[in-house]
């Protein structure tokens, strides 16, 4: 008996030394630490009860308490290949009304905090205040001067808050001085570019998100408040895909729309609206979309106005130097281009130029 209490005395020490000499991680150690306090917990339990176990019962015992401690804890929250959360949820059907009106809501309050989320107009010239106070050499006559290394990067990126956190990463640094030349620094004006563009991006994707109540990516022509005749032309005019409007195309929509005044979104409507590719606008075409416009007024219960005094007051307005055709020229040169393309495309456009004067004297008493 005492030999065998020898040799396991003996087998214990070898087994502790070679343990010992194996490098265990601390997750390990702690797991190996538990099992250890929890067989004494045992031991001490038998010694007060005066149990006695077989050498079966022990080992039994013991290998229970090892998969307890090693078997992953895994909670209803936690990922797990055995159970795939369901990731597809099929659109709500027609009759699914309730259905529509949740998701409705579900989609509009996920864009109002993301719309949240962008930088305004007071937090863009927040920004460019602070880039002009990291540089004391800088001068307002030219913004070229205006540049930043890293270190002034991070300050500016800490002193306006976690709200800018987003475009003050090192990534964005990194990609803005790599295409500068990569000396270390970059321009001011390219990184206040950067950020206004990239706010501007996602308030047009929050923009097309509004129109796409399915959420599948794409508008289709009958999803807008333009009319449908302005929307058949922007769709035989631009590149689509079956009845698909993509994204760039959309862009290049919204940029027309949103800048009116502008030369280059009034040669991109003019595309649109000259439908014989004639290069100019006459009474025809006029009346064309004018119709659309009618419609609408209809739709809504709205007496129609008569197209000939419409025509009449658009060519007044643009003054054009051939009497029955407006031209692209004529559009830019008349600096009305943009009213006369609103009064076109949609009965919006139509309403607040009928409405122009209360609509000032409205804006007088505000």
């Amino acid at each position: 008996m005492s030999e065998n209490t020898s040799d396991d005395k003996t087998e214990d020490k070898v087994n502790n030394n070679v343990c010992e000499n194996v490098e265990t991680s601390p997750v390990q150690n702690e797991l190996n630490n538990k099992l250890k306090n929890r067989v004494k917990k045992y031991i001490r339990k038998l010694e007060d009860t005066g149990s006695v176990t077989t050498k079966e019962e022990s080992e039994k015992i013991e290998i229970e308490t090892f998969k307890q401690l090693y078997k992953p804890k895994l909670d209803g929250n936690q990922e797990t290949y055995k159970k795939i959360p369901k990731f597809y949820f099929k659109l709500p059907r027609s009759d699914e009304v309730l259905a529509q009106k949740l998701r409705e809501e579900t989609r509009a309050q996920f864009l109002q905090k993301k719309s949240k989320e962008l930088l305004d107009n007071s937090e863009l010239k927040h920004l460019w205040s602070l880039l002009e106070k990291s540089n004391g050499n800088y001068s307002p006559s030219s913004n070229d001067d205006l540049t930043i290394d890293y270190m002034q990067y991070r300050k500016i990126r800490d002193e306006a808050g976690p709200k800018y956190r987003p475009y003050f990463t090192a990534e964005v640094f990194g990609r803005l001085q790599a295409a500068e030349g990569g000396f270390g620094k970059v321009r001011g004006v390219s990184l206040f570019n950067y950020v206004m563009r990239r706010v501007w991006l996602q308030q047009t994707r929050i923009g097309l998100s509004l129109y796409d109540v399915t959420g599948q990516g794409y508008l289709t022509e009958h999803v807008s408040t333009l009319t449908r005749a302005f929307l058949q032309r922007v769709f035989q005019q631009c590149l689509t895909y079956d009845g698909e409007m993509d994204y760039k195309t959309y862009l290049d929509l919204v940029l027309a729309l949103e800048n009116r005044k502008q030369p280059a979104a009034l040669a991109y409507l003019f595309r649109v609206l000259d439908i014989n590719s004639q290069g100019y606008l006459d009474a025809f075409t006029l009346n064309y979309f004018f119709k659309a416009i009618q419609e609408q007024m209809v739709a809504h219960g709205a007496e129609p106005v008569n197209f000939d005094d419409v025509k009449d007051e658009i060519f007044d307005m643009i003054r054009p130097e051939h009497p029955s055709r407006i031209t692209l020229q004529d559009l830019v040169r008349s600096g009305h281009g943009h009213t006369a393309v609103s009064i076109l495309l949609e009965l919006h456009g139509f309403w607040a130029y009928e409405n122009r004067e209360a609509l000032a004297a409205a804006g007088d008493h505000s």
